[in-house]
């Protein structure tokens, strides 16, 4: 065994299969309790989602390019003929 107890999270959306996988954490809407005879791990369905986000964080201002180090994009050329 990798631990003592080990544990499958936001991975792999269902089983793996291995014996050595104590529970598989997720939610009933996402792994239904009568669909817990196909998994070889005991369920851990948490309450709400196990799907861990805040919709009411901000997002930060998203850098420019000279600030990453990039180079600025090429004008692409122009399509008039002479």
């Amino acid at each position: 065994r990798p631990a003592p107890l080990a544990l499958s999270f936001l991975g792999f959306p269902g089983s793996t299969g291995a014996d050595f996988i104590d529970y598989f954490i997720s939610d009933r809407h996402a792994s239904p309790p009568e669909l817990a005879p196909s998994f070889s791990e005991s369920l851990a369905l948490l309450p709400f989602s196990f799907y861990p986000f805040n919709s009411r964080q901000q997002i930060a201002p998203a850098p420019s390019r000279s600030q990453m180090g990039l180079p600025e994009p090429m004008d692409s050329p122009s399509s008039s003929s002479s």
